[in-house]
C-alpha cells in the first residue's frame, strides 16, 4: 500500500480482518501538502488501481480512508520504536473504520460494502 502509492503515503494500517474486503487507514506525508485535494484522491485511486493489477490482488486493499488526524503517541499508536501500533489505531479510529465499509464522499474504492 505505502509503495504504490509513494511519495503521498507515509503509513497505512489495514482493516478488514473480519469484513468481506479489505481496507486501509492512510496516513499522508508531508508531500500531500504540496497537492490538492482532487490531486490525493487522484492519486490515492491509481494506487489502488496499481494494486489491483498485482497478482494476488484478493490480499489488496479495495478501499481507503485518509486519516485527517495524525497518529497518536499519547494513544499508543505509535511504538516505542516508532512504528504504527496496529491494534491501537483500529481499537481508536473504530468509528472510521466502520465509515470506511459504509461507503461515503470520503472513502476511496467502493462506496458500499458487505
Amino acid at each position: 500500500m505505502i509503495a504504490a502509492g509513494d511519495p503521498l503515503i507515509h503509513d497505512a494500517v489495514i482493516t478488514g480482518h473480519d469484513r468481506n474486503e479489505i481496507g486501509a487507514l492512510v496516513f499522508l506525508s508531508a508531500f500531500s501538502k504540496t497537492l490538492s485535494q482532487a490531486e490525493i484522491r487522484e492519486r490515492l485511486e491509481k494506487a489502488l488501481q496499481a494494486l489491483a493489477q498485482e497478482p494476488g490482488s484478493s490480499t489488496h486493499p479495495t478501499r481507503l480512508m485518509v486519516t485527517a488526524e495524525p497518529p497518536s503517541i499519547d494513544a499508543n499508536e505509535i511504538t516505542d520504536k516508532g512504528y504504527l501500533n496496529q491494534r491501537a489505531v483500529l481499537a481508536r479510529r473504530a468509528a472510521l473504520v466502520e465509515e470506511l465499509y459504509a461507503g461515503g464522499p470520503a472513502v476511496i474504492g467502493p462506496k458500499a460494502a458487505g
